[in-house]
């Protein structure tokens, strides 16, 4: 099940158009890593996360859940996306 760093960064990722794939080149990872991060299976550290905002233009602590709120509707939609 993603937590909530999975979901909000499956829901940047959607808002902005990127690619799993051109995320992980631009982080540095392997996109095998960056799904695993989508469907909850790690937990990114937290130099990771700030990675993940430098990139994405937000605060990591948008990333954390601690700033923004997840629509219930954009979360189905995630865990639609990951599992099919």
């Amino acid at each position: 099940m993603p937590n909530s760093v999975g979901l909000r960064l499956g829901q940047l990722l959607r808002e902005r158009g990127i690619s799993k794939s051109d995320f992980a080149k631009r982080i540095g990872k392997q996109p095998q890593q960056v799904s695993r991060w989508l469907r909850g299976g790690r937990n990114p550290k937290r130099a990771t996360v700030e990675k993940f905002a430098e990139v994405l233009g937000v605060n990591a602590d948008d990333l954390y859940c601690r700033t923004a709120i997840i629509d219930p509707a954009v979360a189905f939609e995630h865990l639609v996306e990951v599992f099919t």
